[in-house]
């Protein structure tokens, strides 16, 4: 048991004490310690799901006024139950005692697991009451399309955010305070973790529990939203965003993306790994952006879609973009296979991959000295990972630093201004790609017929 339970324990006994005494003793006295208990038992689950992974005095101060409200509750009923007492004899005071109970933890809030059903059909309404409350920020935008090495790339141009905070340079392996307290502006943004409870109850949409390992995520939507309906697939407990995604993760992921499709939306999910990578928070996370009706993937998917493979079972890569890609189908059956057969692909065919990107870090030997950072894409037909040396790339014409993510590598770059814009027009977004990413090696790591004019080559891994 936690240090900071005593003094509420020592409370609870004070006040069975006094409530036995109010009623002058006629009242068993364990009456009143259910009471209490559901009210200790109550606060502590509540403080508990405010920060699952330890109970601190910050804690206990972030939630005064819950405890506050359970501690005057006691006092009134101090009150009421001696009224009844006198009034009405000792089975009123009991049913009102009982009565109490139950209704103080059914106002507690509760922790609910939901399905991947349910977070998709909540995340439309949920997006517009957190815009309508303030707490998520949506900056409008226009795209321009470019089309370059047979993809209709996506050029979104966002002004406003121009005016958005810059971000310091996370720390990935160790865990941001949930809540800093008394520190500088600078440090608070520096340290506090936006990915920990207590969370914004109008960015939270619910939470997720993985059957076999009982991790638990948590559904955020993003406060900064570029894209209506963008949300995000959180690990509660803190794990880095430099480690590589776990079957549980990626069960999550492909779940909530065949619960879109059940539905009739079209969503991918994206996974920016390591400091090269975009990534702007050290909390895992994995983001999910809503692709138009109109359109059946991000514009790279839908040249892999175009790709004719001899065989199915192994990974390939996109020669005709220039730089390291390493990409796999899934089977048309996996959709409707079982979970277990799901996971097990999704498994299979993610350390696949990323032994091939690890493989052409390694092929680098001006590889920078840090843990190898790579991007991930996931829809319901491929899984994308593309290795990444650097995390921006500087425009020639601005002087501006452009940074990259995996939307990037989806065909979906971002820019804040004109001349932005116009600068990656004019560089070339393959060029821009090339400079973050790796130069593919796939004459050494592939083996396989190459179709449509070598657009396509197959890796020498062959998954069963």
């Amino acid at each position: 048991m936690d240090w900071v339970h005593l003094p509420f324990i020592f409370l609870s006994t004070w006040l069975i004490s006094l409530l036995h005494t109010a009623t002058d003793h006629s009242v068993p006295a364990n009456s009143f310690a259910g009471v209490v208990s559901v009210c200790h038992v109550s606060f502590f689950l509540y403080l508990t799901r405010a920060d699952s992974r330890h109970v601190e005095i910050d804690s206990v101060r972030r939630h005064l006024p819950i405890l506050s409200l359970l501690i005057f509750r006691l006092f009134v009923l101090v009150l009421l139950l001696k009224c009844i007492n006198k009034c009405c004899g000792d089975a009123a005071v009991t049913l009102i005692a009982s009565v109490w109970s139950r209704s103080e933890s059914e106002i507690l809030p509760t922790t609910a697991m939901t399905t991947p059903a349910d977070i998709i059909s909540k995340i439309p309404s949920s997006f517009d009451l957190a815009l309508a409350s303030g707490d998520l920020l949506y900056f409008p935008s226009t795209v321009e399309k470019h089309d370059e090495l047979g993809v209709q790339f996506e050029i979104r141009l966002c002004t406003a955010l121009q005016k958005k905070p810059a971000l310091p340079t996370p720390h990935f392996d160790t865990a941001p305070d949930p809540a800093p307290v008394e520190l500088s502006a600078e440090t608070k943004t520096e340290k506090f973790n936006p990915f920990a409870p207590p969370y914004n109850e109008n960015l939270y949409v619910g939470e997720l529990r993985d059957e076999e390992s009982e991790q638990e995520y948590v559904i955020l939507l993003n406060k900064y939203s570029v894209v209506q309906h963008h949300f995000l697939l959180v690990s509660k407990a803190f794990e880095s965003q430099s480690s590589p995604l776990t079957p549980p993760d990626l069960i999550q992921a492909y779940s909530l993306l065949l619960a879109a499709k059940k539905a009739g939306k079209n969503f991918f999910a994206f996974y920016n790994c390591g400091e090269n990578s975009g990534a702007s928070q050290p909390h895992k996370h994995i983001q999910f952006i809503p692709i138009d009706e109109s359109d059946d993937g991000p514009p790279v998917e839908r040249l892999a879609r175009k790709m004719k493979l001899e065989k199915e079972e192994r990974p390939f890569t996109i020669s005709a973009l220039p730089y390291a890609n390493h990409i796999y189908r899934f089977p048309s059956s996996l959709p409707s296979s079982s979970r277990e057969v799901q996971e097990h692909i999704l498994c299979q065919v993610f350390v696949a991959l990323l032994d091939l990107a690890i493989s052409t870090i390694r092929h680098d030997p001006e590889y920078p000295a840090a843990r190898p950072s790579y991007n991930v894409i996931l829809t319901p037909e491929h899984l994308h990972v593309i290795p990444r040396r650097a995390e921006t790339y500087t425009l020639e014409e601005s002087g501006d630093e452009l940074s990259v993510n995996s939307l990037g590598f989806a065909g979906m770059l971002l820019v804040k201004s004109d001349e932005q814009m116009e600068a990656v027009k004019k560089k070339e977004i393959g060029k821009i790609l090339r400079g973050v990413a790796l130069e593919s090696i796939h004459e050494i790591q592939v083996a396989g017929t190459a179709w449509e004019g070598n657009a396509t080559t197959e890796s020498n891994v062959v998954l069963h």
